[in-house]
């Protein structure tokens, strides 16, 4: 026998978990009362982590008790396991090693049913089965344990959300099922056995069970090979259930032959049929032989079916030896014979209840699910109670006020006591006295007006704290126009639409207290109200004695008196009906939609799943069959208002005959001018009792709806505050750190001035140069003085090609510092400097003397890694070769002074008009025009130029024109981009820049140390074919310059 093998846990502590659950969903009481509860589930689920597969019935017990309390458990929190955020860890049934993990509840329990199933296969397996007593036993555990899985299946696997074990699936727990019961069918088959050898069972029944064995293997073996089933259950569990299915179809035909034999022993006929069954019964067997053989089964298994099988051949061999010596019966076709017809003697037993009594766990809970349910339950059931009980209540009030204007029935009953006040009139009249009469109504009234003000002051502060939280959030996006939450007045949409049919309704239910309010002034109800405050003896006073008993006599009023107890019968069971519908909408129905929501959810009903919960239309569905069973107690209310209008009707009719039979006595005329008057009292109070009490009815229950409207108000209003103020906050440290910036700006800035003035020095203007000739550059021969910084040019940028500039030709001889255009050594007296004609493939000639030092033709400056392709160490080390000269900086590159990266990298690792908002730096700190420029050749002292403090973003400059680089436009070369490499930008960024300004490299060098995004394609169309104009850019080019 096969015991299913059990499922591992590890302890689990959902507790934590439950609890913050709880104080989202519940208020601090109820989480207080059912933290106890938490506590308990902690334990049982504890308590099952240690069960095994030879726990008994201790280990049986624990898991018992944990399935008691989830079928409860279960139910309340199925559709919040989002928000309980769950993980419960199990192992796979037949592969341990691998683990599922779970947030559902039902997955937990679904895993605990598993080993209980698993303990009563496992206590089945170990029985001795050589008892009859051990046969029932061991068939009782198979029986329940396959009950276990049923429920399972159909109740619980079905609502499981997310992932489930691989034996969960339909096909594995219909194959748990199958053999499962093919077991305990294998009980009552070796106990029939048994009793077939003491003559007891006969052997046609014993081919029966048989039979049905095989079926129930059959069925499990064929589920195995399924595709879901086949790739996690134990091969060597297949090969078992095909081997058993073969056994018991051989063993069935066997004890058929036999059963066929003693038929044909008592007809003398049909011996055949024995031998046919034999030798079918010796084929199957023979093949389950074989394959218990191939698939290694167990020895002991084996060596029974070898016995078996032995036992059919001997009885083959017996029967066709008789059958070819004495009986000579021929042996049918197989075909020819009826099938043996099985017979189940198990069922799957279902799961007894455990007696215990503990109380279910988290009473009262309920899940999202089932509260949307009983939510949109209640609020049918309430509207239509509250129809039922005002149709209701105005008809009884109705029919009392028809009666009391025709003076019925005080009138009646004092006809017929003589003028003596009757004790039925006296008892209503106490009743108004005992319940305060008019100053108990009035006091109402002022209820009535207390609750209405308040309501109206409740309304008011919604509608105050909506404007509030509108205008603030108004003045708010005014300030903030790039904010992006969502309105105030979009969020407060469904709020102010409700505080608007609350206010219809206040207004319309204030019209209905002014009828009330005008009532209680009016004179007759005043006069009515004070005869209720009367004594009996006074009002007795007022009755006039009958002047002659003989008329009374003589009218018949049994009709009417008939009539009278029909109409207040009808008025007690209309209460009595609309009582019970009462009740019946209070009842508590919660665990009616939860077994309903789970019925629909286990059967898929109506699309109904466990991961998107109810349709729409199942839902309705639901909630229209919870209300049809209200429509009993309806019918009855209903029915005894159309009576009612037959009933009066007649009464009508009786009353006219009854006053003209009166009509020529004047003492009952005025005696039921007094009963009519106490009557109307009567009928008036009580009316205006009810309409007192309706009122302050509906003013409560206004009151609640608007409490909970104005904690929704304010808690929307406090949210979008604290979004606000996150929002201000988020705005105020952007702002501080953009400050931070600009002031790290600033120091930049300043400390590139100071480096200026150390490094970027030109060197004096030529006095004599040769005319017309085309240097590369000039080295002044011998030894050199430091240049007096008072006659020092601080030159501006080169922008295009000096004017007279001559373009080198490819051909040009190489630069030999030391030799002038002519080849020789230039003489002591000729002084010269390196010029470095710019960014492009030309070359420009040096300026001739006297020329004008224009823009366009400055004198040759010595540009911090920005002038001619060698790097800094080659313009300032190998051409000025005296490090003594205060504008020698060493033999590295302006990328490596500047910590080996570029300018922009310095200041935060963005472009520098990333981190100032992408404005244009101010003019002061641009290009300004020089001494030079403003007065052409005259000498020029140092610039001091001032530094104010950074103004706010200023808008971008759109029509500044971007100059072209010397050469002017033209295609980007691999030179110029090796020389700008060289000085420490990347290769791409350079080319990108190269390919926005036209090619120019000085306007890439610009852009490049600016940081700065480069001018629009446009500008710089407009641009090519022009002269040269200074750049109107500004930023730290300039400024270095």
């Amino acid at each position: 026998m096969l015991a299913l093998p059990i499922k591992r846990t590890n302890q689990y502590d959902l507790s934590s978990n439950l609890i913050d659950f709880l104080k989202k969903e519940c208020t601090d009481d109820e989480v207080n009362k059912l933290t106890q509860d938490v506590n308990t589930l902690q334990q049982l689920r504890n308590n099952i982590c240690g069960a095994h597969a030879t726990s008994g019935e201790s280990g049986l017990q624990q898991l018992m008790i944990y399935h008691h309390h989830m079928k409860s458990v279960s139910k309340r929190l199925s559709g919040y396991e989002s928000e309980t955020k769950f993980r419960f860890t199990w192992t796979d049934a037949f592969r341990p090693s691998i683990r599922c993990v779970s947030g559902s509840l039902y997955f937990d329990w679904a895993c605990v049913l598993w080993n209980i199933a698993s303990l009563e296969s496992n206590m089945g397996s170990i029985l001795d089965r050589g008892s009859d007593e051990g046969v029932r036993a061991a068939s009782l555990h198979y029986q329940q344990a396959a009950g276990v899985i049923e429920f399972m299946r159909t109740e619980v696997t079905p609502k499981i959300i997310g992932s489930k074990s691989p034996e969960f699936v339909e096909n594995f727990l219909q194959m748990a099922v199958s053999l499962l019961l093919a077991q305990a069918q294998v009980c009552f088959y070796e106990k029939a056995v048994r009793e077939r050898k003491t003559g007891t069972m006969k052997p046609a029944i014993i081919a029966k069970l048989a039979s049905q064995v095989g079926t129930f293997y059959e069925k499990a073996a064929h589920t195995c090979k399924e595709r879901d089933v086949a790739s996690t259950i134990d091969p060597s569990w297949t090969h078992h259930m095909e081997f058993q299915r073969d056994s018991f179809r051989g063993v069935s035909e066997y004890w058929q032959s036999i059963a066929a034999k003693e038929v044909a022993l008592s007809r003398a006929t049909g011996y055949g049929e024995e031998i046919t069954r034999l030798r079918r019964a010796e084929s199957i067997v023979h093949q389950a032989v074989q394959v218990g053989t191939q698939k290694k089964l167990g020895r002991q298994v084996l060596s029974m079916a070898e016995s078996v099988l032995a036992t059919i051949q001997r009885a083959r061999v017996s029967a066709e030896k008789d059958n070819s010596t004495v009986y000579h019966d021929t042996i049918p076709d197989l075909s020819s014979l009826s099938p043996i017809v099985p017979v189940p003697m198990v069922k799957a037993l279902p799961m007894s209840a455990l007696s215990t009594d503990e109380k279910p766990l988290f009473a009262g809970l309920l899940s999202k699910n089932v509260r949307e349910l009983e939510a949109a339950y209640r609020q049918r059931a309430d509207e239509l109670l509250r129809n039922i009980t005002a149709a209701a209540t105005n008809a009884t009030n109705e029919g009392r006020s028809s009666l009391s204007a025709i003076g019925l029935p005080g009138s009646l009953e004092v006809y017929k006591t003589g003028g003596v006040l009757p004790d039925n009139m006296w008892k209503k009249v106490q009743q108004v006295q005992s319940m305060g009469g008019l100053n108990e109504l009035k006091r109402k009234y002022e209820d009535l007006e207390g609750l209405a003000k308040r309501a109206r002051n409740t309304i008011d502060g919604i509608e105050n704290s909506i404007k509030r939280e509108e205008n603030a959030d108004r003045s708010f996006r005014q300030r903030y126009p790039d904010c992006t939450y969502t309105p105030s007045d979009r969020l407060n949409a469904e709020i102010a639409n409700t505080t608007r049919l609350m206010l219809q309704a206040f207004e319309s239910a204030r019209n209905s207290d002014s009828v009330i309010a005008k009532h209680l002034r009016d004179a007759q109800f005043l006069e009515h109200m004070r005869m209720m405050g009367l004594s009996r003896s006074e009002i007795t006073d007022l009755l006039p004695r009958a002047s002659s008993p003989a008329t009374a006599s003589r009218c018949d009023t049994s009709k009417l008196e008939r009539l009278l107890i029909r109409i207040a019968d009808l008025f007690q069971a209309r209460s009595d009906a609309l009582q019970a519908l009462q009740d019946q909408v209070s009842a508590d129905v919660s665990d009616t939609f939860m077994d309903l929501y789970n019925k629909y959810i286990g059967t898929g009903v109506g699309g109904a799943n466990a991961e998107m919960g109810l349709p729409e239309d199942t839902k309705n569905s639901i909630v229209s069959a919870q209300m049809a069973q209200l429509e009993k107690y309806v019918e009855d209310v209903n029915n005894t208002l159309v009576e009612q209008k037959e009933i009066l009707q007649n009464v009508h009719e009786e009353n006219i005959l009854f006053t003209n039979a009166r009509e020529n006595d004047p003492t009952t005329l005025e005696r039921e001018k007094v009963m009519k008057s106490l009557e109307q009292g009567m009928s008036a109070y009580f009316a205006m009792q009810s309409q007192l009490n309706a009122g302050c009815t509906f003013y409560r229950d206004m009151q609640s709806r608007l409490t909970s409207l104005m904690q929704q108000c304010d808690d929307l209003s406090y949210t979008q505050q604290l979004q606000r103020q996150e929002y201000e906050a988020d705005r105020m440290r952007a702002q501080d750190r953009m400050s931070q910036e600009m002031k790290d700006h600033e120091l930049a800035v300043q400390l590139a001035e100071e480096m200026k003035r150390g490094a970027n020095i030109s060197a004096p203007p030529v006095q004599s140069a040769p005319q017309n000739s085309a240097y590369e550059g000039f080295q002044p021969a011998g030894k050199q003085e430091a240049p007096n910084p008072y006659n020092v040019v601080y030159g501006q940028p080169v922008n295009g090609p000096p004017s007279g500039s001559a373009v080198r030709t490819s051909g040009s001889a190489p630069f030999n510092p030391n030799t002038n255009q002519s080849g020789q050594q230039p003489s002591q007296s000729s002084q010269s400097y390196v010029y470095n004609a710019g960014f492009g493939s030309e070359r420009n000639q040096f300026p001739q003397q006297g020329q004008s030092q224009g823009l366009g033709s400055n004198p040759p400056s010595m540009h911090m890694g920005v002038g001619g392709s060698a790097p800094y160490e080659k313009q300032f080390g190998s051409q000025l070769q005296h490090q003594s000269s205060p504008y020698y900086f060493g033999n590295q590159s302006t990328s490596q002074q500047y910590g080996h990266q570029p300018m922009s990298q310095q200041y935060g690792n963005q472009p520098m008009s990333q981190q100032y908002g992408n404005q244009s730096m101010p003019q002061q700190y641009g290009n300004q025009p020089t001494s030079q420029q403003q007065h052409g050749n005259q000498s020029m002292s140092p610039i001091n130029q001032s530094y104010p403090s950074l103004p706010g973003p200023l808008p971008p400059q759109h029509n500044q024109q971007v100059p072209s680089g010397p050469g002017g436009p033209g295609t980007i070369t691999e030179e110029k981009i090796n020389r700008l490499v060289e000085m420490g930008f990347r290769r791409d960024i350079v080319v990108q820049v190269l390919n926005s300004v036209n090619g120019s490299e000085e306007a890439a060098v610009s852009e490049l140390l600016n940081c700065s995004p480069p001018p629009p394609p446009a500008s710089q169309e407009s641009d090519q074919g022009k002269p040269a104009q200074q750049s109107q850019s500004s930023g730290m080019f300039s400024k270095f310059w």
